[in-house]
């Protein structure tokens, strides 16, 4: 028979959990020396032939492959088959886009990705209807001027997307060309230049009696409405003139909202799902920790329990709060102790699994039927050794999936005295 066990049982994607298998035959003597024995997994890689030593013991390394889920590691030799595979959970990085920018004379921009999180996909968008997939790429713009790029990173577990404003100096003198984008929230509206050239002099019109001369402007306006928006650009070779209608619509203050994951160990990832287009949040975790105005943190709680977490969402319009209790449980972990009792044929099964289970399966060893009760007590009807595995699972923090965690141990049932 085989029973197969995975240490650590969590891992990051990107991680790594040593998995041991024990053969032992039917008469609880350890396999020969170089018994091979054959492994699988459904995620990452792992050695497909592995062989035992002195001991009965083989060993092989799962390694993630950049997927997150639970790794199912199934043993066989011959035709016998481990009862239960291990499980490995593989965690999700949270991802986080980020890039620097090296813009030369030549119009030439050279972009290195600095993401968070293990990103696999990268998508670029240069600001002139042009874009790359490469990690790192550089662009060739075809006129001077101010430009928004956007990376989106992913991997198979989440995605990012960061912006941002470039400028690209012209390689000669020449008259700009006047053109800018506009994003409305609530009653204020920003402004960002785009111009084509080199521009020496912006001056704004916001249509309701406003003006400024920077090159990227924020105004907030009085009331709802529709306005005309003029940008006149200049520098000494001439000037352009673009002209937008904004339309600033009535204001709401947003009804806070959040969903929490337990993504590894005591790591929580908070996501804001809060209505009507916030625009600043604040986060309190419930630990005393310091506050945080990221929009989708990360947090890392010291010690398991339940905790009042916090969202402050707002907007120029006006802010609410959110507040809701989440439970970090730590990593799953099976366990258990055993006692033979007076009539030396019964064995009393204690639970000491960490992460707070709610479904555990035993395998008493000896061909019954595996017991669904937390606390067995099982009668053996030989005095021998047997292999008991406790299999425990929980659902997965904010999701509808199970995870899982397996642990084998000898359990020896002596003879009567």
């Amino acid at each position: 028979m085989l029973s197969i066990n995975a240490n650590p049982t969590s891992i990051t994607v990107t991680g790594s959990s040593a998995i041991t298998v024990t053969a032992i035959d039917s008469s609880g003597v350890p396999a020969r020396a170089g018994t091979e024995v054959f492994l699988t997994t459904n995620l990452g890689t792992i050695e497909d032939r592995v062989s035992t030593d002195s001991r009965g013991i083989a060993h092989a390394t799962l390694r993630a492959d950049g997927r997150a889920g639970t790794a199912m590691v199934k043993a066989s030799s011959g035709k016998v088959m481990a009862a239960t595979p291990a499980a490995v959970v593989i965690g999700a990085s949270a991802l986080k886009a980020g890039f620097n920018a090296t813009v030369g004379e030549s119009l030439t921009a050279v972009f290195q990705d600095a993401s968070q999180g293990s990103p696999t996909n990268w998508e670029w968008s240069f600001g002139d209807g042009l874009g790359s997939t490469q990690r790192s790429p550089s662009h060739t713009y075809a006129t001077a001027g101010s430009y928004v790029v956007t990376l989106k990173v992913r991997n198979p577990d989440d995605q990012d997307t960061l912006s941002k404003v470039i400028t690209v100096p012209a390689s000669e003198a020449m008259a700009p060309v006047a053109s800018f984008d506009v994003a409305v929230d609530g009653l204020q509206a920003t402004f960002t230049d785009t111009s084509k050239g080199t521009v020496k002099n912006w001056q704004w019109d916001f249509g309701d009696g406003s003006r400024t001369t920077v090159q990227h402007a924020a105004h907030i306006y009085a009331q709802p409405g529709i306005y005309s928006v003029t940008l006149i650009v200049s520098n000494a070779a001439g000037s352009s003139t673009a002209s937008k209608s904004v339309t600033v619509p009535t204001s709401q203050a947003p009804v806070a909202n959040f969903t929490s994951r337990e993504i590894d160990g005591r790591r929580v990832l908070f996501a804001d799902t809060s209505t009507n287009n916030p625009t600043r949040w604040e986060w309190d975790f419930g630990d005393n920790s310091a506050k945080v105005t990221d929009r989708n943190p990360t947090h890392v709680y010291a010690k398991t329990g339940t905790y009042r977490v916090s969202l402050t969402a707002g907007n120029l319009a006006g802010q609410s709060t959110h507040t809701d209790f989440i439970v970090v449980r730590g990593p799953l972990v099976a366990d258990f102790s055993f006692m033979v009792q007076g009539d030396h044929a019964t064995v009393v099964f204690t639970d000491q699994s960490a992460g707070e289970p709610t479904s555990f399966t035993w395998s008493f060893g000896d061909g019954s039927n595996p017991v669904m009760d937390r606390n067995p007590v099982h009668k053996y009807s030989e005095h021998k050794d047997y292999t008991v595995t406790l299999t425990v699972m929980r659902m997965v923090s904010g999701g509808s999936t199970m995870e899982q965690a397996t642990v084998s141990k000898p359990v020896m049932v002596p003879n009567n005295p």
